[in-house]
């Protein structure tokens, strides 16, 4: 599963990927800037993301504008955007929500709690991707039944 990580500090962007690998997970990219993010994830990218972590203070764009964007594509509609940042204040959070976050990580970060995060939203995006190959199934399977009654009469 792709995890992406949008930070403009390189340390905290090597922290959490090698967090990430050292958990077991392998497809982690990194970019230090929003502009570098949209790039990876642009239509025809050979890139597929199932989790995003979005730094909130970045130059230009910051983190929520960027999660606001992100959520304008409808292949990430559903993928679960986690924000991350050393402000805490309910305001930022408040913001980052309506943007579209799934979830918010004050740093520094910790191990544990960084990786449980990981774990619990890959779950999710692997149970919103269920949810959307049966009912994408069970439309296909309505079709052909109107299909089928409607060749009858």
């Amino acid at each position: 599963m792709g995890i992406l990580i949008v930070d403009d500090d390189d340390d905290t962007r090597n922290i959490m990927q090698r967090l990430i690998t050292n958990g077991g997970y392998r497809d982690v990219i990194t970019a230090e800037s929003a502009e570098k993010a949209f790039s990876l994830l642009a239509r025809g990218s050979a890139m597929q993301f199932d989790l995003i972590f979005l730094d909130v203070n970045m130059p230009n764009m910051d983190g929520i504008q960027s999660c606001a964007r992100i959520r304008e594509d409808a292949r990430y509609r559903t993928v679960p955007i986690v924000m991350t940042t050393a402000r805490a204040d309910m305001t930022t959070v408040d913001r980052a929500f309506k943007s579209g976050a799934t979830d918010y990580l004050t740093k520094p970060l910790k191990a544990v709690d960084f990786l449980a995060c990981v774990r619990a939203k890959l779950k999710l995006k692997a149970e919103l991707d269920m949810r959307d190959l049966f009912r994408d199934e069970l439309a296909g399977r309505f079709q052909q039944l109107g299909t089928l009654a409607g060749s009858r009469n």
